[in-house]
């Protein structure tokens, strides 16, 4: 099943498959490499034509020869960050040099250190430039192809109050990235967003706006594969995955590109042990299989996708997530995602969701606690995870869950167990 067979399958306008300026380098024409990428995309309105797999520099990269697989595959987009902590601008820029004018590379504005350092909203447009410079020379290069605008709505709002949003239309931030722009040191500007906060509405506001070439959401099958229990009750309710897709529709039309992110939902802890029969239990070669549906999934379920990142760690990585490029998603494949998200629908919490997050009266921040326990329990990031979780203020942790009623599993639209999860990750998260 091809993008276009893909898209009539799910219906008018793309709807769900399970039921619902130009760069000034020049660019040799883009063609599917033996063993490597089989697909390249146009960029939106970059103009670069990227392949539909892309490597993330997340995960502790620091093998350059990680780097150079993926290039002799094909693989022309590089996403990277000061915060993916320490060391991966530096093994991209240890990689790239020889090839600079063959490659997109992505980075953030922010500080360098242990994720995240998101420069907050009112940061003086010096300290952005100085920022980038640092990133120009971790990466031995004059220039970036794309500045990020890391990560909107990890928080509703800072401490003043003010909504994360405000970060996109910073006129600091907007003053550093058009004297950036000037100088020649970077050509567009982007922004991602995960959640749980506002990750519609900012990016709609992103495609909106006009001086965002490029939109970075969270984006899996579980957005459209799994729908809230069918009662009065949650009938108004928005839901997140139509907002998104909207937010998609738009992007197309304004020919701002897409690169999406989180493509795989998380597996490793969170299966139910008697629905994993077909998926995993026998057969332990189907995990893999359902993994690449799900990026096939990914790439084929919206025109506006241009190509995902992955994060890749090692050379067999690299090599697993490109066999997936430009390949058709099969009736088997649908199947396997349809087991995958049975497997994990009464434990997984949707990325960039939020219905619950004020329906706590202790104010307990369930959406942020959830983000933490995915990257404690299904990326083993656990230091990472219990840092981020010490620094919430003590009120708002899980620890005021234990007596409680729950009001956060009413609101709740997947009818998650919600106390037993927040229970969960208190005790992962919270140092003893």
């Amino acid at each position: 099943m091809d993008r276009r067979d893909f898209l009539k399958t799910a219906g008018i306008g793309g709807a769900a498959l399970f039921g619902a300026g130009k760069i000034s380098v020049a660019q040799e024409e883009k063609k599917p490499v033996e063993g490597g990428i089989q697909k390249y995309n146009t960029l939106g309105r970059t103009g670069w034509r990227v392949g539909d797999v892309s490597m993330g520099g997340g995960g502790r990269l620091q093998n350059p020869s990680i780097v150079q697989r993926a290039v002799d595959l094909g693989i022309n987009y590089f996403d990277t960050a000061p915060d993916y902590f320490p060391a991966s601008e530096e093994t991209l820029g240890k990689a790239l040099p020889k090839v600079r004018d063959k490659v997109f590379i992505a980075t953030k504005m922010c500080k360098f250190g242990k994720y995240p350092q998101h420069l907050a909203l009112h940061t003086p447009a010096s300290k952005y430039i100085q920022c980038v410079e640092d990133s120009l020379k971790r990466l031995q290069t004059d220039h970036v192809d794309v500045l990020f605008i890391h990560a909107i709505g990890e928080r509703p709002t800072n401490d003043a109050g003010e909504k994360d949003v405000e970060r996109l239309r910073d006129p600091e931030m907007l003053k550093a990235t058009d004297q950036l722009k000037k100088q020649g040191k970077a050509r567009f500007l982007a922004t991602s967003s995960h959640g749980p906060y506002m990750m519609a509405e900012a990016l709609d506001f992103a495609v909106e706006c006009g001086h965002i070439d490029l939109i970075m959401p969270s984006w899996n099958f579980m957005f459209e594969m799994r729908r809230p229990p069918k009662d009065e009750k949650k009938a108004a309710l928005k839901q997140k995955p139509e907002e998104l897709r909207k937010v998609l529709d738009k992007a197309k039309e304004k020919n701002v590109a897409v690169v999406v992110m989180k493509s795989i939902p998380p597996i490793r802890q969170r299966a139910v042990p008697e629905k994993l029969e077909g998926l995993a239990a026998k057969d332990p070669e189907e995990k893999r299989r359902a993994r690449l549906a799900a990026v096939k999934w990914a790439l084929l379920s919206h025109p506006a996708v241009c190509t995902l990142v992955k994060t890749m760690k090692t050379v067999e990585d690299v090599d697993f997530y490109v066999s997936a490029s430009g390949q058709k998603l099969t009736r088997r494949d649908q199947e396997r995602l349809r087991e995958y998200a049975s497997a994990i629908s009464r434990s997984y919490c949707l990325t960039g969701c939020g219905e619950c997050a004020d329906a706590c009266p202790k104010g307990v921040r369930i959406p942020e606690i959830m983000r933490f326990n995915m990257y404690y329990e299904d990326y083993g990031h656990e230091r990472m995870a219990m840092e981020h979780y010490d620094g919430l203020p003590k009120s708002c942790t899980a620890a005021a869950c234990a007596n409680c009623d729950a009001p956060c599993q009413a609101a709740c639209p997947y009818r998650l167990p919600m106390k037993t999860m927040l229970a969960q990750a208190h005790s992962h998260l919270h140092y003893a």
